[in-house]
């Protein structure tokens, strides 16, 4: 059983009719999805992550210390952190609204560190506000109690 005609010229033709219909269909459904998708402010800017943690938590008899670490990385590639970027630490307040308690920039691997003195607990948050060529990103909140 032959799939394919015999003679060369007819398998040219059936490789180049082939072709022509890949190119027809891949260029209907490329001007379909170009239609289709919505333009976004940040498209192009290269994506962020932050992620928080807390280390080194000491009780005193009237307050805690903790240092309130984190790292600014393309959540793409994790080793990739992303360096000499401003990034804000957030406390949350008694209202709920989050006000900036510093601010630091991220070191040759993205890390940063934030030395806090607390009396009862509070809630921390790190938030990254983008640049021209990278998106903004929020890290997930971090009580010290």
């Amino acid at each position: 059983m032959r799939l394919l005609p015999a003679s060369i010229p007819a398998r040219i033709g059936a490789v180049t009719a082939a072709a022509a219909l890949i190119a027809a269909v891949g260029s209907t459904t490329a001007a379909s999805a170009a239609v289709a998708t919505p333009k976004h402010p940040a498209l192009g800017k290269v994506l962020t992550a932050l992620s928080i943690g807390v280390i080194g938590e000491v009780v005193h008899p009237n307050q805690i210390t903790a240092t309130v670490v984190g790292r600014l990385y393309e959540p793409r590639e994790f080793d990739h952190g992303v360096r000499g970027k401003t990034v804000l630490l957030l406390r949350e307040g008694a209202g709920g609204h989050w006000a900036v308690a510093g601010h630091e920039l991220t070191g040759p691997h993205g890390g940063v560190a934030f030395g806090v003195h607390v009396w009862k607990h509070a809630t921390f948050r790190l938030v990254f506000p983008g640049t021209p060529n990278f998106r903004a990103s929020i890290s997930a909140a971090r009580t010290i109690s």
